[in-house]
């Protein structure tokens, strides 16, 4: 049974994947079934058993969010990419997964770029 989140809870009282599940949850509810994908993709990513492809998706808008403002965040703060966000990007291309969408957000939030 899920818990109920408290709303007035900081972000650091609540869990990584609680905060990541909650955006992916997010994009979900955004995402419309018969919404057809607006852009090419050069390979289809490798579904796992369980994923729907409204999963995937959410999963891909999430991380492109956290992409788009982890880049504005340096820019605006004048800092040089990390490599170890860089590394988790990577395997989440390689693999989409909300483990691997966890270790992102991990890698922005250890370097302090993120958001939520």
């Amino acid at each position: 049974m899920p818990v109920p989140r408290d709303p007035k809870a900081s972000p650091a009282s609540r869990s990584l994947n609680d905060r990541v599940q909650e955006q992916v949850d997010a994009a979900t509810s955004r995402l419309s079934p018969n919404k057809r994908r607006r852009r090419h993709v050069k390979q289809p990513a490798q579904l796992l058993p369980g994923d729907s492809p409204q999963e995937l998706r959410a999963l891909q808008r999430v991380f492109r969010e956290m992409g788009r403002s982890q880049r504005a965040a340096r820019r605006q703060a004048g800092l040089a990419p990390s490599p170890v966000v860089r590394e988790a990007a990577h395997a989440f291309r390689r693999a989409p997964s909300f483990a691997a969408l966890v270790g992102v957000a991990a890698s922005l939030d250890e370097v302090g770029l993120l958001a939520w």
